[in-house]
């Protein structure tokens, strides 16, 4: 059986292996912000009314309280202070768990793909041309390939090649 590491080095190294990948760790908190912020707003629509007709005593259910239901049932928590009236309100709740799950489950992976260390360093590879010479080459290859066209026999004429080598030992 194979096994994977979980390699974490300093936090230098995890901070240098993190910025490969810091566009998925925004994505992932964009998509989790944008759930929580919007499950929050619908679900003060919809339950307000509800909510503070059966807590007459208490303050106004508002969006606050809302947003803390919303963060509760997205990371699976679940206090129980705090439950759908409405069915509409039931319904968000079992959006935000099963939303919730997947993208905290999509984010704790971006997150442990960001802090593992490259299988392998990136090389560098630069490629100079003589743009002079690369242009010389491809007409001269065009014109043989055309005057091979029109032979009906194989050409004797050596065939150019442009090979380009990369050196990536450092």
């Amino acid at each position: 059986m194979a096994y994977t590491e979980l390699i974490i080095g300093t936090p230098v190294t995890v901070l240098r292996h993190m910025r490969f990948n810091w566009r998925w760790i925004l994505v992932a908190l964009l998509i989790i912000g944008a759930l929580i912020l919007s499950s929050a707003t619908l679900f003060e629509y919809f339950e307000a009314a509800a909510q503070s007709a059966s807590l007459p005593r208490a303050s106004p259910f508002g969006w606050f309280d809302s947003f803390y239901f919303t963060i509760i049932n997205v990371t699976t928590v679940g206090f129980g202070d705090i439950v759908p009236k409405t069915t509409a309100g039931h319904w968000i709740a079992i959006a935000n768990s099963l939303l919730g799950l997947t993208a905290f489950g999509w984010f704790v992976a971006v997150f442990t793909i960001a802090l593992q260390p490259a299988s392998s360093r990136p090389t560098e590879i630069k490629i100079v041309l003589d743009w002079e010479l690369l242009l010389r080459l491809l007409d001269s290859s065009s014109r043989e390939q055309n005057d091979d066209a029109s032979k009906s026999g194989p050409s004797d004429k050596p065939r150019r090649r442009l090979i380009i080598e990369l050196d990536d030992s450092r």
